[in-house]
């Protein structure tokens, strides 16, 4: 098994942006919730504008970062199931929900294991 580090960082971008935009937001807002929504909002609206005019075009030259070119092998489902326990029992039995910042720190290392032991498999066409 190879763990592809390439891969699991390009597809934890988002968390970091969202890791950075929250704080900035919150500060203004004052209410988490809303802070959140909007730092998701603006991520998404962002995420979307540049996927129409960069990110289509750069996955044709690098497909080997293209979600669509792996797939789940048997280290990344033992990987998955055992980091949807740890996240449940942090949640509940250390509360981490009330830290966001912590928990998408969490949430952003669990995805970048799951995804970097992917199977990369070539797309016939």
């Amino acid at each position: 098994m190879t763990f592809d580090y390439r891969f699991g960082l390009a597809s934890v971008i988002p968390f970091f942006t969202l890791m950075v935009l929250y704080p900035l937001i919150n500060l203004i807002t004052q209410n988490w919730i809303l802070g959140l929504l909007i730092a998701s909002g603006i991520l998404f609206a962002g995420w979307g504008i540049s996927s129409m005019l960069f990110l289509n075009k750069y996955l044709k030259i690098h497909p080997r970062l293209d979600p669509a070119h792996y797939e789940f092998n048997p280290a990344s489902n033992t990987i998955f199931y055992i980091g949807i326990v740890v996240l449940m029992g942090l949640v509940v039995l250390v509360n981490i929900s009330n830290n966001i910042e912590l928990f998408l720190g969490v949430s952003a290392g669990y995805y970048f294991l799951v995804n970097g032991s992917k199977t990369y498999r070539e797309i016939s066409k």
